[in-house]
């Protein structure tokens, strides 16, 4: 039986959904001018609220506002991109994968770090090394004109980069210390897993689970924090080793 959505107090959403099979569902430039055009589009539908979004090959993030059914609105985007996808590359049947992930963001500090996590995904999978170069992402609505997102104004320039920049120095550069705070920890899970929900480590086989536990040991989270965060037993945390060869 699926766990029902839990409903956002403030209505603000972060979104990933994911190629079926980690398949590439954004061959060319066309294809991903095509996704924002439908998501402009169901804008006007749904009157949801963009704040931000980074497509990535294979995955897209969101983070959007909306009193509408979250569930109607990516179904429609989806449906809609994966026709027009399968049309034209001669191929049927699914382009998403199962269910979308979606997560709650219910405070102003939570908010502005999903913000700063999804600008950062292009640098994280090491495509550039500043996410203002990056093409396919809400960051240049910020520091130059919004074209799609809701909230870009010349007021937040300033403070956005700093964020940006304060974010990469202290804590993406910062593995090797014994005294991360819960929220660097949490944004370092949110990393390795590839997503927000940081909880359904829980739910994932055993070989994969302990991969990424592993990495998070290696990247200098220590077990009782891995167990706060994720809810996995501290026994089954200590049992598993750091990666070898793994970047700190």
């Amino acid at each position: 039986m699926r766990k029902k959505r839990h409903i956002s107090e403030t209505g603000v959403y972060h979104v990933v959904m994911r190629g079926i099979n980690k398949q590439t569902i954004f061959e060319a430039e066309l294809d991903y001018l095509q996704y924002l055009a439908l998501l402009s589009y169901y804008k006007i539908i749904y009157h949801y609220e963009v704040y931000a979004y980074c497509l990535m090959s294979n995955h897209v993030h969101l983070l959007i506002k909306t009193e509408a059914s979250l569930s109607e609105i990516i179904k429609s985007l989806s449906i809609s991109y994966a026709y027009w996808y399968n049309h034209r590359y001669n191929r049927v049947g699914h382009l998403f994968q199962g269910r979308f992930l979606s997560e709650s963001v219910n405070s102003d500090v939570y908010f502005k770090n999903v913000l700063r996590y999804i600008h950062q995904n292009p640098v994280y999978a090491s495509i550039v090394n500043e996410p203002s170069l990056y093409k396919w992402s809400s960051y240049g609505e910020y520091i130059r004109e919004p074209l799609l997102c809701d909230t870009c104004n010349k007021s937040m320039i300033t403070d956005f980069e700093q964020f940006h920049n304060k974010y990469k120095r202290e804590i993406w550069l910062d593995y090797d210390s014994k005294n991360l705070s819960d929220e660097s920890a949490r944004l370092i899970i949110e990393d390795v897993i590839g997503h927000t929900n940081i909880k359904a480590v829980q739910t994932y086989k055993v070989d994969m689970r302990n991969t990424l536990l592993s990495e998070m040991r290696t990247r200098g989270l220590n077990a009782k924090q891995i167990q706060r965060l994720t809810g996995i037993s501290y026994h089954v945390v200590t049992k598993v080793r750091k990666l070898k060869g793994v970047r700190s």
